[in-house]
């Protein structure tokens, strides 16, 4: 069985006894341009699919090929960004957030954002959805390298769609320091005090809760937007009944107002959770979002 997208594409294509050049011709009909070059490529796997546009005519090929819905395009991952951020040069919140231009002033006098200094390693995100279909708390747990010596704070923000800031914040591991809001907007910034600087190379993990009281906004998704590249990134929604969604799928976006594509549904484990798991995350906005019916 294949396990790899090239591995999964070559096999179908043999299947079917299609050309290249025959592949070429039914994407361009459905109005995908893609050479033969590429298809070799995307066969031999010399070329991993990495922009918006590969992803829809990767959808084209399941047709043409007789596969099942996202059986090539849950293989390969979240597309690529041209010009995606460097380790060290973080994307602008503007790029990512919808409500980005208010990020920055919300930002100022909070001593300074530091996670240039800091590196991801690994980051998982714990929703609670209500039996109102609502947003209850986000736990998330971050483990996080310094690259530079003094850094003493991280600086947590929290975005809500709806324009429902949360109502409390707990931490474990840190203190809470200023926290300043931006309610219009369902936006939070807090400074997570670390209990010392660090040191270049030391790691430090922060344990953090946004929580609402019942009922919290309306909950249909939840995504995180990444500034820098991520070495791992777990998402975990638990629903609580009767709130149990239709559908779900994993998705993803290179920025806040890209279209957003939804990479493969995921399926409920025992009935009332979910959860997606990233390697190598790349910047960008990765999540769930779920139908109700």
């Amino acid at each position: 069985m294949a396990h790899s997208f090239h591995q999964a594409l070559s096999a179908a294509i043999e299947a079917r006894g299609l050309t290249l050049e025959r592949l070429r011709a039914h994407l361009a009909e459905q109005g995908h341009t893609v050479s033969a070059a590429t298809l070799s490529g995307w066969q031999r796997g010399r070329i991993r699919p990495g922009r918006h546009r590969s992803v829809r005519a990767i959808a084209g090929l399941e047709t043409i090929l007789g596969l099942p819905e996202y059986s090539l395009v849950s293989l390969i991952g979240p597309p690529r960004q041209a010009g995606a951020a460097t380790p060290g040069k973080p994307v602008a919140h503007e790029q990512l957030c919808p409500a980005g231009p208010s990020v920055r002033p919300l930002l100022a006098g909070l001593g300074g954002e530091q996670r240039p200094l800091l590196r991801t390693l690994t980051c998982h995100d714990h929703i609670v959805v209500g039996e109102r279909r609502d947003e209850r708390l986000v736990r998330t747990t971050l483990t996080l390298k310094s690259v530079g010596s003094g850094v003493d704070r991280y600086v947590a923000i929290h975005y809500n769609e709806h324009g429902r800031p949360p109502h409390d914040l707990h931490v474990n591991a840190c203190q809470i320091g200023e926290v300043r809001t931006d309610p219009a907007n369902g936006l939070v910034a807090a400074e997570l005090l670390f209990d010392r600087p660090l040191a270049a190379g030391e790691t430090y993990v922060l344990d953090y809760t946004f929580s609402y009281r019942p009922p919290g906004p309306p909950a249909d998704c939840r995504y995180r937007w990444f500034r820098q590249w991520a070495g791992f990134y777990l998402l975990t929604v638990e629903f609580t009944r009767p709130a149990i969604p239709a559908k779900l799928y994993r998705t993803w976006q290179p920025s806040g107002t890209a279209p957003l594509v939804s990479l493969a549904p995921i399926r409920l484990i025992a009935g009332t959770s979910a959860h997606i798991a990233e390697t190598d995350q790349r910047p960008g906005l990765a999540g769930l979002r779920w139908e109700w019916s």
